[in-house]
């Protein structure tokens, strides 16, 4: 016969966790942007979620600004269709700090992701997402083209 007992280990209750809330912000490239020239911005023409007064974005430059400190995740991608000599697809996120996380796919048509952690110890900063490709991309012919989320995930 078997017996089983419950043994209650459990110690004082700790302090509460962060708050659940995402913070950040997200946008997309939807227009009829065919062609990025090398060493020019993606610039997204939606504001598709903005639940942060810490990162702003500047839809006539592709400039954004983190105003506050703290460490963030970064994801973007777009959608490609070539270049006229390029044997790579790069699209880099350029910081005012120098980072530069490069995301890089030798399929010439399809979607270019790319991720990248950024600490923000001194605000603000700045950052653009570029084409680096060494030459010009033509960006596919779907709804969404591109797309860039920015997400808060704790303070330095």
């Amino acid at each position: 016969m078997l017996i089983f007992a419950v043994i209650n280990n459990q110690g004082p209750p700790g302090p509460p966790g962060p708050g659940s809330a995402l913070v950040g912000l997200q946008v997309q490239l939807t227009d009829e942007t065919a062609i990025i020239e090398n060493d020019s911005p993606i610039i997204f023409n939606t504001l598709f979620n903005d639940v942060t007064d810490a990162v702003s974005y500047n839809p006539a430059t592709g400039l954004f600004t983190i105003t506050e400190t703290g460490n963030y995740y970064i994801d973007w991608w777009v959608a490609v269709d070539g270049s006229p000599v390029a044997i790579t697809i790069d699209v880099s996120l350029v910081t005012s700090n120098g980072v530069v996380a490069t995301s890089s796919s030798p399929i010439l048509s399809g979607v270019v992701t790319g991720s990248t952690l950024i600490s923000v110890t001194e605000a603000p900063i700045t950052f653009r997402l570029v084409n680096t490709t060494g030459n010009e991309i033509f960006i596919g012919n779907t709804t969404v083209k591109a797309n860039l989320t920015v997400v808060y995930l704790a303070s330095v």
